[in-house]
Parts: structure tokens; C-alpha cells; sequence
């Protein structure tokens, strides 16, 4: 008995879905705000640990925490310097509580720093004990400060920038949906690729459901990223935008969901980045300016021209 191939069915472009349901409860926010997070709010998550934390500050905020998880570590072994007296610790004997408590905070700094001048020991069991723990946070810290500030290192940095529009424009004998990205660093970006969801809202009668649908793209993929790049989208029979009014993209509130992916050979990393247009954002009958130019020695990108376009009308004779 011979086994024939059972027939598959072509997918279809409209189940596609990126996980953020299809379920329309109202609101007209974006489901990607413009640095490219999630723009969705939630409650009742875990909370984050000390790493992720000081992972995603911003570098004053982690440099400020630090410095104050330092200097209130002292300060404990400060108090309880302070507090044991001149029987157990020598060189604190002298001055006010505030001068006794500043030779205090100065002594269990040095020894959480493992300098060491001795102007001020220990003396006893009890007070060699807190010299020990001391010492033994300040060998702690100094390991998780380390491993935190190598890790921030070490962390590629995604400077890719989007222009502010997407530009609807004739391409190839047709119209197209373009946008262009750059990459604002001076690292080497490697296979660099682009895709494009649309996602809008498909009326039902009296109910609305969102749908999804991977737009084609003319070029997803480039080796190197040395200049700007402007990804199009052919709006073809198989695009959602085919023959769609700028008027019926407000009403269905189109969104374009941007993801770029590439390579940092620099860093030894994959980087990720994501964008979202809204219908707000198109620009009809325009094309992008150039940002490049070339000289006898050199090519000359001009990423202040990102965002710089032309009105096609303008160009008529």
C-alpha cells in the first residue's frame, strides 16, 4: 500500500500573533511605546531580585546606590564601635560622641576597604569578631560591586535609531511602506534583520478583534549595517494596506510593531531592538533624503538626516 502525502494547507497570514492577544477591550494605546518597552502595565508580578535591580538602573542611579549601601554598611559597624567604648577599641577615646563615632565610621572603613592605617585596633575577643565581620562584608561588596560593574561592561549597547515616520511612497511600480534605521555607534553591526507585524482591529458586528499579519518585506536582511537602511514593504495584494484609505488605518487603528535583530562582533552578543509605528505616523507621498555622501578620501553619514524627508509634489516641474 503506497502512502500518499497528505495535502497542507497554506497558513494563514492573519493567525499570526505575537503574544499579545487578540481580544480587542478598548483603550487606543500602542502596545509598544517609543523606546521600544512593552506598553503594558503588570500587577502582581514577583518582585525583582537585588541583580535585576541594579542591572537596569540607569549608571548615576547604580553609582549613587552603591555608594549608599557603603556608606550605610559603615555606618552600622560605626555605631557598634562607637558604642563598645575605649575598653575594646583603642584610639576612640577621645572628643565628643559625634568625634568618637567619626574615628569609628573612619576605622571600620579602612578595614572594609582593607587599608589598614592602625591608628585605631581592636582590642578583645568581641571587638576582633566585628573587625572580622566587617572585613568580611567588605570583601562581599567588593565581589558583588565587581561582578555587577563587569556585567554592565560587558552588556552590548543597542544604539539603532528609527526615523520618526514611515513614508508611503511609489517603489518598484508600486506604493511601499518605508521607514529607515542607522546604527548611531561606531561598533560593527552583522547580519542586521527587520521585520514587520501589523496589527489592527477587524470589526465583527458589535465586536472588535485584533488581528496580526507579518508584512512582506522587499529586503529582511543586510550582512553589514556600515550605513543607513531603509526597509520597505510593498503593498501588494497580499498586504494588509492594499487599497486602504489613510481614513480606514485611524479607524482600525493600524500599528506597525518593528523588530531588529544583529550581531555585535564587538561584544560577542546578539542585540534586539524594537519600535512601533501607529497610522498617526505615516507620511504620504514623500521619500527620505539622502544621509550619505561621498568624498575623494571618505563616505560621510549624516545621522542628524535620519528623520529628513521631501514632499513628492514639491518635486513635480
Amino acid at each position: 500500500m503506497s502512502l500518499r502525502k497528505k495535502p497542507t494547507t497554506p497558513p494563514n497570514p492573519e493567525a499570526f500573533e505575537l503574544g499579545f492577544g487578540t481580544k480587542f477591550i478598548g483603550g487606543k494605546s500602542k502596545i509598544i511605546k517609543a523606546d521600544g518597552q512593552f506598553n503594558i502595565l503588570r500587577k502582581g508580578v514577583e518582585k525583582e531580585t537585588f541583580y535585576e535591580h541594579m542591572i537596569r538602573l540607569p549608571w548615576p542611579l547604580f553609582i549613587i546606590e552603591l555608594l549608599a549601601i557603603f556608606i550605610i554598611v559603615n555606618a552600622f559597624y560605626a555605631t557598634i564601635f562607637c558604642f563598645m567604648g575605649p575598653s575594646a577599641m583603642y584610639g576612640i577615646d577621645e572628643g565628643t560622641l559625634i568625634q568618637k563615632f567619626q574615628a569609628s565610621f573612619f576605622f571600620s572603613v579602612h578595614t572594609f576597604t582593607t587599608v589598614g592605617y592602625g591608628n585605631v585596633y581592636p582590642i578583645g575577643f568581641w571587638a576582633n569578631l566585628v573587625v572580622i565581620l566587617d572585613a568580611f562584608s567588605g570583601l562581599l561588596m567588593v565581589a558583588v560591586a565587581t561582578g555587577l560593574l563587569f556585567l554592565r561592561f560587558s552588556k552590548a549597547k543597542v544604539k539603532i535609531k528609527f526615523s520618526k515616520n514611515m513614508l508611503l511612497t511609489p517603489h518598484k511600480n508600486l506604493n511601499s511602506l518605508q521607514f529607515r534605521i542607522v546604527n548611531a555607534s561606531n561598533t560593527t553591526l552583522m547580519n542586521v534583520e527587520a521585520s514587520i507585524t501589523a496589527t489592527w482591529l477587524d470589526q465583527n458586528g458589535m465586536d472588535y478583534k485584533r488581528r496580526f499579519q507579518r508584512l512582506n518585506l522587499d529586503l529582511s536582511h543586510l550582512y553589514l549595517l556600515p550605513l543607513n537602511w531603509t526597509v520597505v514593504h510593498l503593498i501588494n495584494e497580499e498586504s494588509p494596506l492594499y487599497e486602504k484609505s489613510a481614513d480606514l488605518l485611524a479607524k482600525n487603528m493600524m500599528e506597525f510593531i518593528v523588530m531588529i535583530k544583529a550581531f555585535d562582533p564587538q561584544y560577542n552578543q546578539h542585540i534586539f531592538k524594537n519600535y512601533s509605528y501607529d497610522y498617526s505616523s505615516i507620511k504620504e507621498g514623500a521619500k527620505f533624503k539622502l544621509m550619505y555622501h561621498s568624498t575623494d578620501e571618505m563616505t560621510i553619514l549624516d545621522i542628524h538626516e535620519l528623520d529628513s524627508y521631501t514632499d513628492l509634489q514639491m518635486e513635480l516641474p
